[in-house]
């Protein structure tokens, strides 16, 4: 909690806001594809590289692993 209170103790807050309110949606939403579509694409290989080796997983199962491997690394 402490770095957390550093961290946003020096934001100028109507800086901010005005950043936030010039965001074109266009560009937003194309990035969030390009996230969305780049976690797909991993997950993908991962189910493709564990087939391989005749282990099958649940969609759940592989996208829990894939994201506790992300925070873990």
């Amino acid at each position: 909690l402490f770095l957390l209170y550093l961290t946003f103790k020096s934001i100028d807050w109507e800086v901010l806001w005005t950043a936030l309110q010039s965001i074109s949606v266009a560009w937003l939403g194309m990035g969030l594809i390009s996230v969305f579509l780049g976690l797909g694409l991993k997950l993908w290989r991962w189910d493709t590289l564990l087939r391989n080796f005749n282990l099958h997983c649940s969609p759940f199962r592989l996208i829990t692993a894939f994201f506790l491997g992300q925070a873990a690394n």
